[in-house]
Order: C-alpha cells, then structure tokens, then sequence
C-alpha cells in the first residue's frame, strides 16, 4: 500500500505500526522518527517559522479573515507519490491543513484515493486513531499491539500518581502572544500525571486569556509550549513575556517551577509519545513518586528571577 500522510502524529503512527517502507509521502513537519525526513514533502506552512509569536498570530487572523489556507499542498508532487490512501485531520487548521482542503486536492489525483481524516479531542480519541489508521491499513494486530502497551502504561502513571500529594495546580500555555491555554487531550495528561490544570478543560479548544486570568489562578506549576516551538525557540518568546511584573509575581515564576516543554514532541502531537510526555509530566510534579527522566533538551527549568531583575535593577 502506498500511504500519504499530512498529520505529524499520523506519520509517527504509521511508523510504530511498521509501515514505514509504505509511507510515500509527508508534511514538512514529519520528523519522528528521523527516517520520515527522508520521504517526499507534498505539504509546506505558509507562515515564517521564525517570525515572532505576535507576527504569527496576526498572520493567522489575517488568514483565517480572508479565507486563506495556512498550507500549500504540492498537488504535483502527490501525484508522482501516488498513493492509495491519505491521511488528514479536521482538529486544527493551524496546525495541519485541514481534511476539507486536502479533499479537495485529493479528490483530483488519479483514482482517487482514500482520505481518511482523524480529529482527536480526548486521550481515548487519539489512541482510537492508532486503531482507525490499523484498520484503513491492514494492520489491526500491530494497532491493538500498540494500543495495549500504552493503555498499560497510563494505568501504570495513574496509579502512581492517583493518591500523590499535594496535587500542584498547574497552567500550560500553549502561545505566549496572545496569551492562550492548552486544551484537547492535553488537561488529560496533567491529571494522569497528578496535577490539577486549573485553566484548561478535557476535550476544549485552546483558548485565549488574559494575564489577570493567569495571575488570579496563581499556579504551582507553568507549562511553556507555544504550538510547534522547540524549548529553545520558546525560551526566545518568554523572554519578552517574563520582564512583566503579573509574570514574576506568580508563585510559579517565584518558585523556578516554570518549564519550557517540548509541547511538539510529547504533548501536542496527537501520537504515541503524548504517554512519554505524560510520564514525564508525573516526574515533573512528583519526582519521588515516578521517575522518568526526560530527554536532553525535552524540559528546560525557566530559573527563578532575582528581585533586582524583577524591578529593573
């Protein structure tokens, strides 16, 4: 079978299912595992990865007002690929394009092809596309395989952490200009790893907020992991957000419990590593209680800022 996928997590899952050698084609951002990189990328961000939040922010309104796509998909390049199903999401048209425009590209390639588009909310939801993709692919076995190991493992996390105490209360950002909060599946794995996310909600879109919002909250825990940004890129965005009095008086900031995630490669990402991250979010707020230690570069501790740098000394 010859597979297309435009979804990072559809391709990490394609690979997990040992499908690999099938994959024929995939988006600019499908680098898990490194051998995806090496495939044809039929599909490319309109946006500057290196524009500042606020630019980019802007540009998506900007977009979404005119009716614009955020992607450009290189029909040509799908139709030398060839393949006999595609996979896309209708989740977020930010982060991926959207099944509704991949359509309409598919439904002119030869054939056409199957589009099968995954929308995940829900932790369940995204292990129940590991078992929609094994079923459009032939690969049921290895899909309830896999769905079998990390169903094991999140029992195993909400065990550990269930009855650990105290349950710090937790922020995740997912932008930093505008500020907004996490939401879909990722409130799920803060409380599967013991805490309390006390602005984001099971199964909601991300939502905007204001620092008052942040502020009243006043967390133990903050979360950094402005959609598809590395810790490093993020730590660049905090830097112009953490100079402001509401941010250095939280008790999080005070304490050096902010973290820059990242959200890309554990948490974001509708896949199988959202567990990774969820295990690393339990030995995160509770490192006697589950210890997974996270790898290099996945977590960056944002240090505490000193008095004289929080009034300008």
């Amino acid at each position: 079978m010859r597979i297309c996928s435009l979804v990072p997590s559809a391709t990490e899952i394609l690979f997990a299912l040992g499908l690999g050698d099938q994959v024929v084609a995939v988006t600019h951002a499908c680098d898990v595992p490194v051998e995806a990189a090496s495939r044809p990328r039929v599909l490319r961000s309109r946006l500057d990865p290196e524009a500042e939040g606020g630019a980019l922010d802007a540009e998506v309104r900007r977009a979404r007002g005119a009716g614009e796509s955020l992607y450009d998909v290189d029909e040509s390049g799908l139709r030398a690929a060839a393949p006999e199903v595609v996979f896309a999401q209708d989740l977020c048209e930010v982060c991926a394009v959207s099944a509704a425009d991949a359509a309409r590209v598919v439904a002119r390639l030869p054939g056409p092809p199957a589009l099968v588009p995954l929308h995940p909310h829900r932790l369940q939801e995204c292990l129940g596309d590991i078992r929609t993709i094994g079923q459009a692919t032939g690969r049921m076995e290895a899909a309830e395989a896999l769905i079998e190991s990390l169903s094991i493992r999140i029992d195993c996390l909400r065990a550990m952490t269930h009855r650990a105490r105290p349950r710090p209360r937790v922020v995740c950002l997912e932008w930093l200009d505008p500020l907004m909060i996490s939401g879909h599946w990722i409130p799920e794995l803060i409380a599967l790893a013991g805490g309390d996310d006390v602005l984001g909600s099971p199964g909601a879109a991300s939502r905007r907020v204001e620092p008052e919002e942040v502020s009243a909250a006043d967390p133990d825990v903050v979360l950094i992991m402005p959609c598809g940004m590395r810790p490093d890129r993020a730590g660049r965005e905090l830097d112009r957000l953490a100079g402001s009095p509401w941010w250095s008086a939280l008790r999080a900031a005070r304490a050096g419990r902010t973290y820059l995630m990242d959200g890309p490669g554990y948490l974001q990402r509708s896949g199988p590593r959202i567990i990774d991250g969820a295990e690393m979010l339990g030995g995160l707020f509770h490192p006697g209680v589950f210890r997974r230690p996270a790898p290099p570069g996945a977590v960056v501790r944002v240090a505490p800022r000193r008095a004289a740098e929080r009034d300008g000394g």
